[in-house]
């Protein structure tokens, strides 16, 4: 998990960006090419979020799981921020499937794009569960 959703976002920024480069997205004569950018910049900006403070959450949580007797309520913590998230995040895929179905995307892309949609819709409820996890018991530490 902690090299595995590294990977994952740094290869969802890829697919992007090659995406946008087949397509003819990042030509500057492209009409909506500021938005382009401005969605690359957000992602990279995402990205830095992901890897700089979630992942070191997800380490947290891992470490206390190593422990002899880890402690109960931080994974129940994690696995109820899951239980949520997931649901949420697989309807939002499921809109997010349907436009790219419906929009014509055939073949090779679609397999991409689907692709990419399912890491989002895994990655960001694990994330969020090792955040709340981890800031839940560091809060009442204090």
């Amino acid at each position: 998990m902690v090299v595995l959703m590294p990977t994952l976002v740094v290869c969802t920024l890829a697919t992007g960006w090659q995406l946008a480069r087949h397509l003819g997205n990042l030509s500057a004569a492209y009409p909506e090419h500021g938005w382009v950018v401005t969605s690359f910049v957000v992602v990279a900006v995402m990205t830095i979020v992901a890897i700089g403070v979630l992942e070191p959450a997800g380490l947290a949580v891992l470490f206390e799981l190593k422990q002899p007797e880890p402690n109960g309520e931080l994974i129940d913590s994690f696995l109820l921020a899951v239980k949520w998230a997931l649901p949420a995040y697989f309807v939002t895929a499921g809109i997010l499937e349907y436009v790219v179905v419906n929009d014509g995307t055939r073949g090779s892309m679609l397999v991409l794009l689907t692709l990419s949609i399912f890491v989002f819709a895994v990655d960001i409820p694990i994330l969020f569960g090792f955040s709340v996890a981890r800031f839940q018991t560091r809060r009442e530490a204090t």
